[in-house]
């Protein structure tokens, strides 16, 4: 598979996010060798890997809760180590795949969670905290959950929660980890839609997916790693070949292109041998 590594967004202005020749070993096992993604203003950026990859510890350390043994993440060009994790938080936000509220906490109330980086975990939350819990429900189209409990709401409608949470942080980045894991249609087009939206104010997105073709309705870049190796970093139509799905995943597809530009991939079946 040939390099097409990209460095993000063009000209002067920093990265919002950039991770430069990123390594992390775990338990003797070297998981990501050389890694290096970066992020500009307005991106969105698939990350698509095999299990075992290597996606979820990039994800870590770009969040700056794992340490690279070499290398180093950037936000704005000023090093994650030089931040405290406060600091951190207001510019890098998390969108997990699962969340388990331990208390039967409001939507509204989970939202606010987003403001203890700026208003701090011991202090009531401020009039502006509120404001800005208002605003983002409004924005992501969740305002009429505010006052429902968040365990007994659909998943499509926590994980619309947990992207309100992190924009009340208000960052300028959002990291995803599978954001369309069991979602119905319907809410994968929601979600679609808002982080759209969001890249569009100037927000720089990246977000780990299985799904090529998720990633390629939406990415304006795809990144694919293998083995803890960005092997290959541009469009998702110059990226996102036969080839490529089939060293990724070890399947056999047909790729077929689509009257919007689209991809799509179908699955070859193995053949039966007669007995």
């Amino acid at each position: 598979m040939k390099d097409q590594r990209m460095n993000g967004a063009q000209g002067e202005a920093p990265l919002l996010l950039e991770a430069r020749d990123v390594c992390f070993r775990y338990a003797g096992r070297e998981v990501l060798k050389r890694a290096s993604l970066g992020i500009g203003a307005g991106e969105i950026v698939s990350l698509l890997g095999a299990n075992g990859a290597g996606k979820s510890t990039l994800l870590r350390v770009v969040l700056g809760l794992a340490v690279p043994s070499a290398g180093e993440v950037l936000t704005e060009a000023v090093p994650l180590q030089r931040l405290s994790r406060r600091e951190i938080a207001k510019r890098i936000a998390y969108v997990p795949q699962v969340h388990a509220a331990p208390f039967p906490y409001t939507v509204r109330d989970v939202v606010l969670m987003g403001r203890l980086p700026d208003s701090g975990a011991f202090r009531s939350a401020s009039a502006r905290d509120r404001e800005m819990v208002a605003e983002v429900l409004d924005r992501i189209g969740i305002a009429f959950l505010a006052d429902r409990v968040y365990t007994e709401i659909s998943g499509g409608e926590r994980q619309l929660t947990l992207i309100a949470r992190a924009l009340a942080q208000e960052p300028r980045v959002l990291v995803l980890d599978e954001p369309m894991s069991g979602l119905d249609y319907g809410y994968q087009a929601i979600v679609a839609d808002r982080l759209r939206d969001l890249a569009a104010d100037g927000r720089a997105i990246l977000m780990s997916t299985h799904d090529p073709h998720f990633a390629m309705e939406i990415s304006s870049r795809i990144a694919l790693l293998e083995r803890g190796r960005i092997e290959a970093d541009g469009t998702p139509r110059h990226i996102l070949t036969v080839e490529a799905i089939r060293e990724l995943y070890h399947v056999d597809v047909e790729c077929f292109d689509l009257p919007n530009g689209h991809r799509t991939f179908v699955r070859v079946p193995k053949r039966r041998s007669r007995s």
